[in-house]
């Protein structure tokens, strides 16, 4: 639970940073950079909302919007994410451990 926390604000701290980048640049239309369906990017955007919480999702959004591009970059590059260990059963589900 808590690594799919960490993916989430993760996620929701990259999607603050891609949309103010999309300001800085005069992008609003995210057609202009492949985005074809922003019906599914806002679901999307919906999905890691309701992961986090919204306290959370805009806490992780605002740290996004207040990166420059280099450290959006930065930020998108570094592998902070645990390699998996092996598959563990939790419930009747098999997840991976971390």
């Amino acid at each position: 639970m808590a690594a799919a926390q960490r993916r989430a604000a993760r996620a929701a701290t990259l999607v603050g940073a891609a949309d103010r980048q999309f300001e800085r640049f005069g992008l609003r239309d995210r057609l202009n950079l492949g985005v074809r369906d922003d019906a599914a990017y806002e679901r999307e955007v919906a999905v890691i909302r309701g992961q986090l919480g919204e306290p959370a999702f805009s806490a992780a959004w605002a740290r996004g919007r207040a990166m420059s591009a280099q450290q959006a970059v930065a930020f998108a590059l570094a592998d902070d994410e645990p390699e998996p260990r092996g598959p563990a059963v939790v419930g009747r589900a098999l997840e991976w451990e971390y």
